[in-house]
């Protein structure tokens, strides 16, 4: 379950805004999810372990920040309700529609993350960043570098550098997922690229890709699988709740290898209820449900 809890504390903004609506009006949020399960007793060790070796119990629990666009929002449901699933993780949200590192304006990044991990003291943070970033279309006078730009190449990486400093300064590790395709397949390799050479040089950053489920094997987007299932909104660039489905089994995947996690079964619960399938609906919606007085997740705050 996601629980809203709004943050006073100067110097940390912690934001979960709608895909499409307004930053400048959304709340400041957090969302968490806590550990439920018991405390293994001595006579069963935990299994699960960080990556320094201290074990990760529903007493002392892998503690998780997830920092993205609209995106990434919409991955939150499934990836809060996966690791809840493990009775010995927590999740804290902070995405942002619009969410660009090359553009200071929306979450201003640098001034906000010190506080937020500060506060949260996270164990590992997973990153997403996209379609502001690269697409030449979005943010054209505020981006610093420019995807247009001729060095952009070489500017985009200092920038990477720089964000994975602040996120691991406090002793954290950064697990990138990779931007997922979309319309202009060629944006999403771009910008995989630039993250994807960014853990090759970093070693407390990992990279991987989470959407190769939903991509074809000529790189575009995959709208509908083979079974029917509806993957993609009709933008092509957000994502319903099958596709979110499928992108967060390969995290699963990654974090039970990497720490010894062990999964509940997830996939079919409450989280695929949540409003934010809704707000910018997938085509295996009904229009006659998506206004119902009550059924609809109200914005956080």
């Amino acid at each position: 379950m996601i629980r809203p809890l709004r943050v006073l504390s100067a110097g940390l903004l912690l934001v979960a805004t709608a895909c499409g609506s307004d930053a400048a009006t959304q709340p400041t949020t957090t969302s968490a999810t806590h550990a439920s399960a018991p405390v293994p007793t001595s006579a069963e060790p935990p299994v699960a372990v960080r990556d320094d070796g201290r074990p990760i119990t529903a007493a002392d629990p892998l503690k998780v920040v997830v920092i993205g666009d609209s995106v990434t929002y919409e991955l939150v449901p499934a990836l809060a309700a996966a690791l809840e699933s493990t009775g010995v993780a927590e999740t804290t949200e902070v995405t942002q529609w619009g969410f660009a590192l090359s553009s200071d304006t929306r979450i201003r990044w640098r001034e906000t993350w010190p506080g937020l991990l500060g506060n949260a003291q996270p164990d590992l943070v997973v990153m997403q960043t996209g379609s502001w970033d690269v697409d030449v279309n979005l943010l054209a006078a505020e981006r610093d570098p420019n995807p247009e730009d001729e060095d952009w190449e070489r500017a985009f990486a200092a920038v990477l550098d720089e964000a994975a400093f602040r996120l691991t300064f406090n002793g954290a590790k950064v697990l990138w997922l990779s931007m997922l395709p979309g319309p202009d397949p060629s944006a999403s390799e771009r910008l995989n690229e630039a993250t994807k050479a960014l853990a090759d040089r970093n070693p407390n950053v990992a990279w991987i890709d989470a959407a190769a489920p939903i991509r074809a094997p000529d790189g575009s987007f995959v709208e509908v699988d083979l079974s029917g299932r509806f993957l993609r909104k009709p933008d092509g660039v957000h994502v319903c709740v099958d596709g979110a489905q499928l992108v967060i089994e390969v995290v699963a995947e990654y974090l039970a290898d990497r720490f010894g996690l062990s999964f509940g079964s997830w996939q079919d619960g409450a989280w695929r209820d949540s409003g934010r399938y809704r707000l910018d609906p997938c085509l295996d919606v009904a229009a006659t449900d998506l206004v119902v007085a009550g059924e609809q997740e109200e914005a956080p705050g």
